[in-house]
């Protein structure tokens, strides 16, 4: 764990060619350890590389799977690098890490909708619904969405 900190340190401080294969080594001898991804992820981020850093915080949420704000952050870097299924998928799983977000249930609905896919976006604001039984709006928009799946 003493070269954990020290990488992290080598991070903090901007020193990411120290950094990366000191985190890489811990890989090596630790390799279901987050943390060395999650920081390879923040490394590559701060270089500009969006697309390794992504695969790096994906792994690091694989081994932490109930981290919703990791899921979180995926949901939203998947988007921005046009890749709608993975965003989908975290989006999935940032749903059953934290239930209670209501913004991430409504993100998937509407994602569903933007896809052109009424069926899913109506169950999706009929578990909202069933959730949030007072919101009579998203039990409309689900009646609505159903007329439009047949």
């Amino acid at each position: 764990m003493h070269k954990l900190g020290e990488a992290t340190l080598y991070y903090a401080n901007k020193r990411y060619e120290e950094a990366i294969p000191l985190l890489k080594e811990i890989i090596l001898t630790s390799p279901n350890l987050a943390d060395p991804y999650h920081t390879l992820g923040l490394i590559y981020d701060a270089m500009g590389d969006k697309k390794r850093a992504l695969g790096f915080y994906m792994l690091a949420v694989h081994l932490t799977p109930n981290d919703a704000s990791l899921w979180k952050l995926l949901v939203n870097r998947s988007s921005e690098q046009g890749n709608g299924a993975q965003a989908r998928y975290c989006l999935d799983r940032a749903i059953k890490a934290d239930p209670e977000d209501m913004g991430l249930r409504y993100h998937r609905a509407s994602l569903f909708v933007e896809l052109g896919e009424h069926q899913k976006a109506a169950e999706s604001y009929e578990q909202i619904w069933k959730l949030r039984p007072k919101n009579l709006e998203t039990l409309k928009t689900a009646a609505k969405l159903n007329t439009y799946s047949y």
